[in-house]
């Protein structure tokens, strides 16, 4: 594939970084890879229900570098935790240890 340099921005031997789709498939509902926790062997997202979060079990589709495909777990509308879910899980893991004793 030849990249136009008419503009003369890339010098002669330069490194450049780009991406290449290979490939386009639409999805229904699709969460950023950070959403996703192991939990018990379980794959989960946290999702809000009230003024509280809870782990709810999912079954994963497709994926790419950013997106993940959610076949079964959450609806549409649903809020889920997106970023720093790691947080809510070491949280729960606390309780659940606490329980034990």
């Amino acid at each position: 594939m030849n990249v136009d340099n008419g503009s003369g921005y890339w010098p002669l031997g330069a490194m450049v970084e780009g991406y290449i789709q290979i490939g386009f498939q639409e999805v229904n509902l699709a969460l950023p890879k950070s959403s996703i926790q192991e939990l018990d062997g379980q794959t989960i997202v946290f999702v809000k229900e009230g003024e509280r979060f809870y782990p709810r079990q999912v079954k994963l589709g497709n994926t790419d570098n950013r997106l993940v495909e959610i076949v079964k777990g959450v609806q549409i509308g649903q809020q889920v935790v997106v970023e720093n879910s790691y947080l809510l899980k070491a949280d729960l893991l606390k309780m659940e240890a606490g329980d034990d004793d």
